[in-house]
């Protein structure tokens, strides 16, 4: 069960959530959501999307059509408040969805953006010159693609993958000191700023078994790892490791620290999903003035339009958006 969401300071400003990829989930979920709003004492927000599609979700559902997010606010108890977008194709709908919650969020209008998932194979038909979300996110806010930082998120574990969407054969040789020292201090700052922690712990993990072993496995830790790790260190931070990734995620060891930094993808989602997926959170660190959450599951097409899908980490990510952006007022 979900607990209702209890937030400590006020924010007047409506969530914007983009409604994802129209032929999976994310419709779903979204409905299923506003439909917990009371029970779960949910903030307020808006989609960014079809009215259409939404209204086929629940052909009984109350959605009021608004014109800026302002309007939210209004009628949320009583309608699903939604920007309609619809004129488009999906892949373009599902673009501009992303690009406006940005744009509300940069303007002060949104308090944070939520993101219903995506499936990237769909939009590079369409287009789409970005690898996912986050970076494209980062684009939308005039940084580096390397600026955003992907952290998986639950009261069990906050991890980040150091390198996300490229082939396993492609990791160690893009694995450098530069990218580890700036995802960590990354991930630091908004520990602090957001998670408000007064002195983040970051432990970082090798890339091989056994953390390479002192060289018998493997020289990524002794020549790019460790001098990372050292360098962070030496400027004051409280960076650790590297650590074997099998041993540092068991209960005891996780609980060290704030957040873990691992070297790829399914290091880092692997055991995080096999911890807590139900109730995680993937949420976008570095973004100046753009803070972006999404659920930590896909467009799951399989169960699409069969009213099987479960909106707890979506629900999750509203909570989770609120509390940010709480926070960093």
């Amino acid at each position: 069960m979900i607990p209702k969401a209890n937030f400590s300071t006020p924010n007047n400003c409506p969530i914007a959530i983009s409604i994802g990829d129209p032929a999976g989930i994310g419709p779903e979920i979204i409905v299923k959501s506003w439909l917990k709003r009371n029970e779960l004492a949910l903030p307020v927000f808006f989609i960014l999307g079809s009215a259409d599609i939404l209204q086929k979700i629940d052909p009984s559902l109350s959605i009021k059509c608004i014109s800026q997010p302002s309007e939210a606010s209004e009628h949320f108890n009583n309608a699903l408040p939604v920007i309609d977008i619809s004129a488009k194709s999906s892949a373009e709908m599902t673009i501009e969805a992303i690009e406006n919650g940005a744009k509300y969020v940069k303007l002060g209008e949104a308090s944070a953006l939520v993101t219903a998932p995506i499936n990237k194979h769909t939009l590079y038909k369409a287009g789409f010159k970005h690898k996912g979300h986050t970076d494209f996110l980062a684009h939308l806010a005039g940084q580096d693609e390397s600026d955003a930082v992907m952290m998986l998120h639950s009261d069990k574990l906050s991890i980040v993958p150091l390198t996300i969407h490229i082939p396993l054969k492609d990791v160690a040789k893009s694995i450098t000191q530069t990218l580890i020292v700036k995802t960590a201090k990354i991930m630091l700052k908004d520990l602090a700023e957001r998670f408000l922690y007064s002195n983040p712990r970051i432990a970082i993990t090798g890339l091989n078994p056994h953390a390479g072993e002192n060289g018998s496995m493997g020289d990524e830790e002794e020549n790019i790892i460790i001098p990372a790790i050292k360098q962070l260190q030496d400027e004051g931070h409280s960076v650790f490791g590297p650590y074997a990734a099998d041993s540092l995620l068991s209960e005891g060891e996780r609980m060290k620290y704030d957040a873990v930094l691992a070297m790829y993808h399914d290091q880092a989602l692997a055991p995080f999903k096999a911890l807590d997926m139900r109730n995680g959170v993937n949420i976008t660190l570095g973004l100046d003035g753009l803070l972006r959450t999404s659920p930590d599951h896909g467009t799951a097409y399989e169960i699409a339009g069969q009213n099987m899908a479960d909106p707890n980490s979506f629900i999750q990510a509203i909570i989770m958006a609120k509390r940010l952006s709480n926070s960093h007022e």
